[in-house]
């Protein structure tokens, strides 16, 4: 939910016609910033993309070799408190196979 009203927050600031999509994307916590004064719905999203993206980064800080136990308890508290389990889950799968 958060890529589609994102990319179309982009499309309005910067005037592009209906069809454009960007080449790349990158998440500018401006932008983010500005979504969360929008409707609620906006709101909402902003809010929970942004509380997942800081688990997310808090958990790539640990040193999953020095302390495997905290990283297997703070990954743990970022599935259980997401209500898509299973794109966390598919995330951290995904982070797991590249170490």
């Amino acid at each position: 939910r958060f890529i589609p009203a994102y990319v179309e927050i982009i499309r309005i600031k910067e005037n592009h016609p209906l069809s454009w999509l960007p080449e790349r994307l990158s998440i500018d916590a401006e932008i983010v910033e500005d979504m969360m004064h929008f409707f609620s719905d906006y709101q909402q999203i902003a809010r929970d993309f942004k509380t997942v993206n800081d688990r997310v980064n808090a958990l790539l800080r640990l040193d999953r070799q020095k302390n495997p136990k905290q990283y297997d308890e703070w990954l743990d508290h970022i599935v259980s408190k997401t209500s898509k389990k299973k794109i966390m889950s598919s995330i951290v799968e995904a982070s797991s196979a590249k170490n």
